[in-house]
């Protein structure tokens, strides 16, 4: 608790806005602080156990289990081509706010991205999802309430701030159980995430340099309440550090979308960065899928 009031007191000192409308970038020495939000103890055991296991023409799955390092056990899947000579790369998968790991395995609805996940599988990439802490499985942690309240009724900003701190470490513990697997390239891994799973990627990536490829799809470009600046993805940008970087966007996605997203692009500082906007409003075209998968492919499949 006195690290967060640290952090609050830090950001709190630097200009909120770098005009009347899109957030300034923050210090270098205010990023290292915002980032040890994010550390954790690796030597914890995450006591990972497969509890199924499971497989059809495209893939062989491991539903797993592991502990969070902040205690409970995160539910996820694990899936390698059923085609092709291992090891495979591997792209995490972060879900929507209200959706679940589930999500990627329905096909057709643009919150499920199960045509993502076929797609990458098909084109000889392992994938990996977890449930983001209040939703699927861990549900209970939230009392079985629905976590969108949270955010579109309530305005809780510390919890949702939690959940996706919490979230973030968990993928991190993630990386640290695939790069020890055998069918898996760790020196080849991407991160895509939709919606609220694209702010993450964009935390993900900052913090995390084993992401060597990302795409964010309908991600909300700013987060101004300074409660939300450990979450914000204006101050992560600047950590893609030259990885190759996609961001996916509707311009009719609310009314300021095409200028915050641009800002929210310039901010990213790679020479391989990309920004693509759809005639669409949340929900992206069925041709974002391919143009996903590409960037994957351009960018991950020689990747070191």
């Amino acid at each position: 608790m006195k690290r967060l009031w640290r952090l609050l007191a830090i950001v709190c000192l630097v200009p909120v806005v770098a005009s009347a409308q899109m957030p300034a970038p923050i210090p270098r020495s205010t990023f290292d602080v915002l980032a040890t939000v994010y550390q954790y103890d690796q030597d914890i055991p995450l006591s990972v156990q497969t509890v199924r296991h499971d497989e059809d023409s495209v893939y062989v799955r491991e539903k797993v289990v592991f502990r969070s390092v902040r205690d409970g056990l995160v539910p996820g899947y694990i899936a390698v081509p059923r085609r092709g000579h291992a090891p495979f790369p591997v792209v995490l998968l972060l879900h929507s706010l209200t959706g679940s790991k589930e999500d990627w395995w329905q096909r057709g609805n643009y919150t499920s991205g199960g045509d993502v996940t076929y797609a990458l599988l098909r084109a000889g990439y392992a994938v990996a999802m977890l449930d983001v802490q209040y939703h699927g499985e861990r549900r209970a942690n939230n009392g079985f309430e629905e976590p969108g309240p949270m955010v579109l009724v309530h305005d809780w900003s510390n919890r949702y701030r939690e959940m996706i701190v919490q979230s973030v470490i968990d993928y991190r513990s993630l990386l640290d159980i695939l790069v020890r697997r055998p069918e898996i390239d760790s020196s080849r891994i991407g991160a895509l995430g939709y919606s609220l799973g694209g702010m993450m990627t964009f935390i993900l990536v900052g913090v995390d340099t084993r992401i060597k490829a990302a795409v964010t799809c309908s991600s909300p470009p700013f987060q101004r309440n300074p409660l939300r600046a450990a979450v914000a993805p204006q101050n992560f940008a600047p950590a893609v550090a030259g990885r190759p970087f996609l961001v996916l966007a509707g311009s009719r996605d609310g009314r300021d979308m095409v200028a915050e997203a641009t800002a929210l692009f310039g901010m990213i500082l790679s020479d391989t960065k990309e920004l693509r906007f759809f005639d669409s409003d949340h929900q992206l075209p069925p041709t974002y899928v391919d143009t996903a998968v590409q960037w994957f492919v351009r960018h991950l499949s020689h990747a070191r």
